[in-house]
């Protein structure tokens, strides 16, 4: 029995592939690792995607893998000159990957980081910058178990000058782990 389209009108992979004439699978496929499908079957499933309008649910993506292509990233201040810098490394870094970044502004409130914190903990993002030097205790104690349940990096950065984006993006696509600094 085929399933019927969402109420919400959302198109469904498995639309993309029977007009592309691939399986659901290859189709999938297509959206996480295209390299891995021949230039023929990427042309189909890439034209199937356009003609139907269809933008793949990073939400079910996430859900089916449990893991985010996210990167979250906390800073005390969108206007402080520093964090500026260290932003514009990290976009420069992430550009060209797989990763998106999600950006949290603490505005330098310690109960504003700790449910930030807690928010980035629960939406599992595949790496974690976190800007600062003043964490609390209670956001220390949020950091250190989602450091070691997830295939992950974590970092407290203080200054532009703490920071090389362009080595920390790329790592966060393997099973890296890195500690916090003091």
């Amino acid at each position: 029995m085929e399933r019927k389209r969402a109420k919400s009108g959302e198109i469904r992979l498995t639309e993309v592939a029977k007009l592309a004439g691939v399986s659901p699978i290859t189709a999938s496929r297509f959206f996480r690792k295209p390299e891995a499908l021949s230039l023929s079957k990427r042309e189909r499933v890439a034209s199937a995607a356009k003609e139907l309008g269809y933008v793949p649910n990073l939400a079910a993506r996430a859900l089916a893998s449990q893991r985010t292509e996210v990167i979250g990233v906390m800073i005390p201040s969108l206007t402080n000159n520093v964090f500026s810098d260290v932003l514009r490394g990290i976009y420069d870094a992430s550009e060209g990957s797989r990763y998106s970044i999600q950006l949290a502004n603490t505005r330098y409130s310690i109960l504003q980081e700790e449910k930030l914190l807690r928010l980035f903990q629960a939406q599992k993002p595949a790496g974690l910058i976190v800007t600062g030097i003043d964490q609390t205790a209670e956001s220390r104690a949020v950091m250190m178990p989602h450091l070691q349940r997830f295939p992950t990096f974590l970092r407290r950065v203080s200054s532009a000058s703490d920071f090389s984006a362009r080595k920390w993006i790329p790592a966060c696509s393997g099973a890296c782990r890195a500690t916090a600094t003091p």
